[in-house]
């Protein structure tokens, strides 16, 4: 059985690499990393972008360039709200420029899911009471996402909220934004020389295959 996984090889110079694994599993398959029992997909390379492009902006370039992104893994800086945050507040916060959307969500729990549980469990009176009254306190709260722009990194949307003392902000995701890149096969280290003299790039890699 052969399973694909993501090998990190950083150019140097001289014949020195440096090599990260990204594996799932054991660590077992981080030791056969490590032994060498790997070789290297031919015809694509990985490349991880500057952290302010977007999708659309990446796959017209590469395009313009003559190159086929075949898997890009580029999301939005997103942030998440502690606490109850006034609507008329958040409509504000979602007219901000740097601010793509906004997402408010409430937790909601079946009638017909509850009254499985009770009966699973068996709950007295009292405490199918006591549960109802938990889960409609889960109910009334709501669950504030902020999604920004694609050209806002870490630093801008940290930035950003720091601006709203008042409001109990935190960063839930700010993914490192990367793809791969079809190229001629045998032809893989030259597009990575050439890619990484693109402003947009911030490395490349070869992409490892494990037996």
């Amino acid at each position: 059985m052969r399973y694909f996984v993501t090998i990190i090889l950083a150019l140097l110079i001289g014949n020195s690499t440096s090599l990260i694994a990204q594996t799932k599993g054991n660590t077992s398959e981080i030791q056969r990393v490590e032994s060498g029992n790997y070789s290297f997909a031919k015809g694509e390379v990985q490349v991880v972008f500057v952290d302010t492009v977007s999708p659309g902006f990446v796959e017209k370039q590469l395009k313009l360039l003559g190159y086929e992104a075949i898997n890009l893994n580029i999301n939005r800086v997103t942030a998440h709200i502690n606490g109850e945050t006034d609507m008329e507040v958040l409509a504000k916060i979602e007219q901000n420029p740097e601010v793509y959307s906004i997402e408010v969500s409430q937790t909601s729990i079946p009638e017909r899911a509850l009254q499985d549980m009770f009966e699973r469990d068996s709950l007295t009176v009292e405490e199918q009471q006591a549960v109802r009254k938990r889960f409609e306190s889960m109910e009334q709260q709501k669950f504030v996402r902020v999604y920004f722009q694609y050209h806002i990194n870490h630093e801008k949307a940290t930035a950003f909220l720091e601006s709203y003392p008042g409001i109990d902000f935190r960063i839930s995701m700010a993914p490192v934004k990367s793809g791969r890149v079809k190229t001629q096969v045998g032809k893989e280290e030259e597009v990575m020389k050439s890619l990484e003299r693109l402003i947009y790039v911030e490395s490349t890699a070869f992409v490892g295959i494990m037996e």
